[in-house]
């Protein structure tokens, strides 16, 4: 069975690997930023919404080897936290 580089890093980053965060991160955080930016027309919100989405991959690390679709995780996490926000405005 072969991996894809994605599954990889993350099968090293479940082991705690920083270098693999790194790489994940940057690779990841231009789309995630981008994406919410889009939805909330607001860059410096969609920043910190997308640092702490990805600070999430780092904090959930040893669940990360059973991921399969990175981006359709991160965009859970971004649902998921957006309900929690709209949550807590009302």
């Amino acid at each position: 069975m072969e991996f894809t580089e994605e599954q990889i890093l993350l099968r090293a980053l479940s082991r705690g690997d920083e270098k693999a965060f790194e790489v994940l991160f940057m690779r990841y955080f231009p789309r995630v930023k981008r994406f919410i930016s889009g939805l909330l027309q607001d860059d410096i919100t969609a920043e910190d919404f997308a640092q702490d989405i990805l600070l999430k991959l780092w904090q959930k690390r040893e669940e990360m080897a059973k991921i399969e679709n990175l981006n359709a995780y991160l965009c859970l996490l971004y649902t998921s936290d957006a309900a929690d926000e709209a949550r807590s405005v009302d």
